[in-house]
């Protein structure tokens, strides 16, 4: 059988049973004025799991001071714990700058303000990335790419934007692929490839953990609304009440909901990218979601699958919500809205409305941002919110407790932290998954597993790593031959006394015609060239062919390398038979 075949030459990565020892909480503490609290000590605190309190083992208190020495210090962690975490003081943070569809200038000027942040707040350790559409840079702790990327991006996200809006409108939005044309993706593209930027890369797209049930809410709703605009051209009857209430509950139409819809499901797939992103990466990490008016996510549940995962990944979700509450959408016929309060201004001036969609959206991003131990800027600047989330960040508290529940039984549990100080909040993050599944020996092979495996789940082609294959199939002999080719453009090298150094991963994953895996092959290539088989390698790059025996239902492979030392990854399918 195919399977057994490919198994047999497999390669997987060692792997060891885990067990949760030590759960780290990562703590912030600011009073009134937003400044940090820094006097606290073990006993002030109180820590919860799941309503059980716990007993603090560990405790930690450090403020992040500049350390332009840390500034080289690699952003992956260099070992695993069992919980693929690790009880250290963090001495950097990491922000990830997640661009959410929208105009992002008018009227808050959020784009001006990231730029400044970057420019004046981050200390030189702290490391910087941005994520918008489907391309990302790479963190770096050089301020000068990061903010050519973000200057690019300010002048042409408008014109990128009405384009994205005009091709994902109305059912297209819907029943489209979601993958953005070619015209749109060039303009990306030149944002994010020009020379002098930040170097990009396009990251396996993230999947919300509750897809299904979002995609069956909307498409509820989507039809909802297409029978209240029906209905809405007929006389009124007794009978259209339900029907015209969805109308009215979401406050738009139905191609202003597929618009508004698609933007959000795009936004939510990017920071769950953005969360894997981050997960293996060292320091105190900030994903700043930057929107124009939020995401409109369904329901409740969808705000705390986001938050979960977030902070099960020690990853804090700030947004910036640059366009505020929406009073009135820019097109399309009067809206239902919100009613007024019901005490007026003592001033006597009207008080404006706002729009149901408006106001689920902030609701999500502030929920969100409170799970996560993040900041939410509904009622002020952008300006003023980036500097909030610097000041709250430069000191910190790190607590450390053995879950009283030694059951690994995967479900998520709730921490909720608290101090004896009048007036202090607390930010942190809300739980973790008490997971049982195996983790790779180290953190090499956990990150390797990682990278491959969403790789291979993932439909769009990965190009970060320029990698070819084609067959030569003999149907006599019932194999086929397998030849990889690996393109030397962003292969990260170590170079030393004449020796060029670089390994990649390679997985071959075998399926059938329904997509169904049959197999897999690991395969590591080491390189260790001379200067002249560098220069060979730099003209042509290198190959490799593998046999693979053809029995049964094999169609196609698909190739996944990855180089861990650049963090890259690149694909390639080919059909069994096909040059």
């Amino acid at each position: 059988m195919v399977a057994a075949t490919v198994a047999a030459q497999q390669q997987p990565p060692p792997t060891i049973r885990s067990r949760t020892t030590i759960v780290p909480v990562d703590v912030r503490v600011i009073d009134a004025k937003g400044n940090p609290v820094t006097d606290l000590k073990k006993e002030d605190f109180t820590l919860q799991e799941d309503g059980t309190t716990q007993e603090i083992r560990l405790f930690d208190a450090r403020g992040l001071t500049a350390r332009p020495g840390d500034a080289g210090a690699p952003l992956m962690r260099t070992q695993a714990t069992a919980a693929g975490d690790r009880m250290e003081p963090q001495n950097r943070r990491i922000f990830l700058f997640v661009f959410g569809r929208g105009r992002l200038q008018a009227p808050d000027k959020g784009i001006d303000a990231v730029m400044r942040f970057v420019r004046e707040r981050l200390l030189p350790q702290d490391a910087a990335a941005v994520l918008a559409y489907d391309r990302a840079t790479d963190f770096t702790t050089d301020r000068a790419p990061i903010l050519a990327t973000l200057e690019r991006f300010k002048k042409a996200h408008e014109q990128i934007e009405a384009d994205l809006d005009l091709y994902f409108r109305g059912l297209t939005s819907q029943y489209s692929d979601a993958k953005i044309p070619p015209p749109i993706q060039s303009q990306i593209d030149a944002v994010f490839r020009a020379p002098g930027g930040a170097q990009a890369r396009q990251l396996p797209p993230g999947a919300p953990t509750d897809a299904g049930a979002i995609a069956k809410d909307t498409r509820q709703t989507m039809e909802a609304l297409q029978r209240a605009e029906i209905v809405a051209t007929r006389d009124p009857s007794p009978f259209d009440t339900f029907d015209t209430m969805a109308m009215d509950l979401v406050g738009m139409s139905f191609d202003q909901y597929a618009s508004v819809n698609s933007q959000s499901t795009q936004d939510l797939g990017n920071i769950y990218t953005g969360i894997r992103y981050m997960r293996h990466l060292d320091g105190e990490k900030h994903l700043v979601f930057v929107t124009e008016h939020g995401m409109l996510l369904p329901r409740l549940e969808n705000d705390f699958s986001v938050a979960s995962l977030a902070s099960d990944a020690r990853v804090v979700i700030d947004t910036l919500m640059t366009g505020g509450l929406v009073l009135s959408l820019p097109t399309g016929p009067a809206l239902p809205t919100a009613p007024p309060p019901r005490t007026p201004p003592r001033d006597g001036s009207s008080v404006p409305s706002v729009s149901f969609a408006s106001l689920f959206a902030s609701q999500a991003e502030r929920h969100i941002a409170a799970l996560t131990g993040g900041m939410f800027n509904g009622y002020s600047s952008s300006e003023k919110t980036l500097a909030a989330i610097d000041q709250s960040s430069r000191f910190e508290y790190l607590l450390g407790y053995v879950s009283s529940n030694g059951t690994l039984d995967g479900r998520f549990r709730r921490i909720t932290v608290k101090v004896n100080k009048p007036g202090a909040r607390v930010l942190s993050r809300h739980g973790y998954y008490a997971r049982s599944e195996n983790l790779p020996a180290d953190r090499r092979q956990f990150m390797t597993y990682s990278r491959v495996t969403a790789a291979a789940n993932t439909d769009s082609p990965l190009t970060d790593l320029v990698v070819s294959a084609k067959t030569v199939y003999d149907a006599a002999a019932a194999e086929a031959d397998l030849t990889v080719t690996l393109s030397p453009d962003r292969v990260s090298f170590e170079h030393a006394q004449g020796h060029h150094k670089a390994s990649v991963q390679f997985v071959l994953f075998a399926g059938d015609a329904k997509q169904q895996l049959l197999g897999e092959h690991w395969q590591s290539m080491d390189l260790d060239l001379t200067d002249a088989n560098y220069q060979t390698f730099l003209a042509n790059g290198v190959s490799f062919t593998q046999r693979i025996p053809i029995q049964g239902s094999l169609k196609y492979v698909k190739v996944v390398a990855y180089d861990y030392a650049a963090d890259r990854t690149g694909t390639a399918l080919v059909t069994i038979g096909a040059r």
